[in-house]
């Protein structure tokens, strides 16, 4: 059914891993591919018990039976996923990437509770945000890099 999206050059697969609930102790992990053209879907869901090897092991083989992986580039993680070198091994010519979104979550994090430098100040810290949430959100790289001369 979705096998179509595989006749072009696959350069993309997102890889998300939804937590599991409470009283249902199962976590859904969603493969989302995308090729040269920027046409993107889901292509395989799967319920996994728990977020351990084997199943993502089981969860990429058969990903790779019954689609044509060779040509990915990329593979998108969130921060969470710990199953980042079992990815690596069975796309040995992909990079790993992690999702920008967390990456900005965890630098703000890191920021404002630095034990090894220290805290900035107040209004450091907002000055922080602004300037990442620029350098992230900006339409061009020419903007980018003009935002950030000004603020220096």
């Amino acid at each position: 059914m979705f096998n179509h999206i595989f006749t072009r050059l696959v350069i993309f697969i997102c890889v998300l891993c939804v937590k599991p609930r409470i009283r249902y102790n199962y976590q859904l992990c969603t493969l989302m591919t995308m090729d040269q053209f920027g046409n993107g879907q889901a292509v395989q869901h799967s319920v996994i018990g728990r977020n351990a090897d084997w199943h993502m092991v089981n969860l990429i083989e058969h990903f790779q039976s019954v689609n044509a992986w060779q040509g990915t580039k990329v593979i998108m993680v969130h921060k969470d996923l710990n199953e980042i070198d079992d990815l690596k091994r069975m796309f040995p010519d992909a990079r790993i990437l992690f999702c920008h979104f967390h990456v900005i979550k965890w630098l703000r994090g890191a920021i404002r509770n630095d034990k090894r430098y220290g805290t900035y100040p107040i209004n450091v810290l907002k000055q922080m945000d602004f300037c990442v949430a620029n350098m992230v959100y900006s339409k061009a790289t020419c903007g980018r890099i003009q935002k950030f001369g000004l603020s220096w």
